[in-house]
This record gives C-alpha cells, structure tokens and sequence, in this order.
C-alpha cells in the first residue's frame, strides 16, 4: 500500500476577506519539497484575487488525467517490448453546467502522439 500526501497552504493577510476581496493564490506542497503555485481560474475569480500565472486546480486536475494515462500507457508498452522515443498529450477539459445548475467537470479529451523506433512497433 502507499500513503500520498500534499500540504495546501492559504494565508488572508491584511485582506478584505469577509467583503471576498482576498486572494485565491496558495501553494501546494508535495513530500515536503516541491512547491506548486496554485491559484483559482482568473476565469471563475477575477484579477486581483485570483493569480493569472499560478496552476488552477481545474487544469491540474485534467493534466492528472492525461499524465496517469501515459504512465500506464508506456508501462504496457514496455512490457510488449515496444520502444517508445517520445510521447505528448495535449488534454482538453471540460467544465460545465450540469441540468441541476451546479458546475460539474464532464468530460476529458486525451490526444496522445507517441514516436516509436525498434523493430516492434503497435499493430
């Protein structure tokens, strides 16, 4: 079994927070060492509050995706001895209003490009 952990890390400052004028950046902290901006959407929360530059837990959400999908893809092919030179996955998500009126994320498009080499290549 393996344990996973991250610190979210969140600080009002001297901000406005009862009048919803504070910033939405935080850190995420993995293992205690790396250190992630992380922010909401600039298109959900407006600037100043929220940090244009910084991760948005959305996107990391549909890059965690993509990114456990490689993984496994390069593990199968590995084992089926096909050499994998090069992979890209440009992910698209998708946010959006379910009937009920609440935002839910409904769907994740995976657009893999593997670059092979080796004599075995997929069938």
């Amino acid at each position: 079994m393996s344990e996973y952990a991250a610190t979210v890390f969140w600080e009002r400052g001297e901000q406005n927070f009862c009048e919803d004028e504070y910033s939405r950046g935080h850190t995420w902290t993995f293992d205690g060492e790396l250190e992630v901006p992380a922010s909401v959407s600039s298109d959900i929360v407006p600037l100043p509050w929220s940090v244009a530059k910084n991760v948005d837990p959305e996107k990391a959400f549909f890059a965690l995706i993509s990114s456990c999908y490689m993984l496994l893809f390069l593990s199968l092919v590995a084992k089926r001895k096909i050499v994998v030179d090069r992979y890209a996955d440009s992910a698209v998500g998708f946010m959006e209003q379910r009937e009920d009126g609440k935002i839910a994320m409904t769907q994740v498009i995976l657009h893999p490009d593997a670059h092979y080499s080796g004599d075995a290549q997929p069938s």
